[in-house]
C-alpha cells in the first residue's frame, strides 16, 4: 500500500513539474509604440517629433516588434531637418513621455550618421532618468543604468538597464563629439520590460500543491 502511494505521488508530482516546464515562457521584449510625447527646454533645429515618428528608419516597428533584432538590423537615413533634430547648445535634456506607467529595460538610439565633420555633432556621453512628470528641474525617480557612451553611425544602438516602471524618461545629453554648435540624432525607442508569464506561475504553484497534498496523504498512511 505504501509502495503504491509512493508511486502515485511520484507520477503525479512529475506531471505537475511537467506543467511548469511546458508553460509558455515570456515573449521576446517588444518596442513601445507609440512614444506618447517629447519635449525639451533647449533650442532645437528640426522637429523633436522626428525622433519618435520613425522617419528615416529603414524599417517600421509596432508594439509587437522584437526590440533586439529590430535595433541591431535597422539603419537610419542621412540626418536632415525632416528626419532628425539638433539640440542647441550641444548639452541638454529631452524628455520622452510613455503614455503612462510602463516597464522598460532598454533604450535605443539612432545617432548622427553623416561622415566627415558632421560626425562631431553626434551624441557621445549621456544619461537616462526615470520620472513621473516631464519636468527635469524638479527632481526625478533615479538614473537608469550608468553613464552611457554612444557612437556615430547608421545602425541603432541599444543601452540596457534594470527593468523600471516609469511614465517619463529624461534623455540628458552631456556632450557630443566636439562640435560647439549643437548635437544631432535621428530616432529613439524603448524596450518593454519582461515579466513572468501567468501560466508559468500557475504551473509552479500546481506542482507545489500536488507535492504538499501527497506528502500529507503519505504521512497519514504511514501512521496507519
Amino acid at each position: 500500500m505504501f509502495t503504491n502511494l509512493s508511486k502515485s505521488a511520484s507520477v503525479l508530482a512529475a506531471g505537475a513539474v511537467s506543467m511548469t516546464l511546458i508553460a509558455p515562457q515570456a515573449a521576446s521584449a517588444a518596442m513601445i509604440s507609440p512614444i506618447n510625447s517629447v519635449s525639451t527646454s533647449s533650442n532645437t533645429a528640426g522637429s523633436l517629433g522626428n525622433t519618435i515618428d520613425q522617419s528615416g528608419l529603414s524599417a517600421n516597428y509596432d508594439a509587437t516588434t522584437d526590440f533586439d533584432s529590430f535595433v541591431t538590423s535597422t539603419t537610419h537615413a542621412g540626418l536632415n531637418a525632416n528626419n532628425a533634430v539638433a539640440i542647441i547648445p550641444p548639452a541638454g535634456v529631452v524628455t520622452y513621455g510613455l503614455g503612462g506607467p510602463v516597464t522598460i529595460e532598454a533604450f535605443a538610439l539612432w545617432n548622427e550618421n553623416r561622415g566627415g565633420s558632421a560626425a562631431s555633432l553626434g551624441v557621445q556621453n549621456f544619461r537616462l532618468f526615470a520620472d513621473n512628470d516631464n519636468d527635469f528641474s524638479n527632481g526625478n525617480l533615479g538614473q537608469l543604468g550608468t553613464d552611457f557612451v554612444a557612437v556615430t553611425g547608421s545602425l541603432g544602438q541599444a543601452f540596457n538597464f534594470a527593468a523600471t516602471t516609469t511614465s517619463f524618461v529624461h534623455f540628458q545629453i552631456i556632450d557630443n563629439y566636439g562640435d560647439p554648435r549643437g548635437t544631432t540624432y535621428g530616432e529613439v525607442a524603448f524596450k518593454t520590460g519582461t515579466v513572468p508569464e501567468p501560466l508559468t506561475i500557475l504551473g509552479a504553484g500546481t506542482a507545489v500543491a500536488f507535492g504538499a497534498g501527497f506528502k500529507r496523504k503519505l504521512g497519514k498512511a504511514k501512521k496507519k
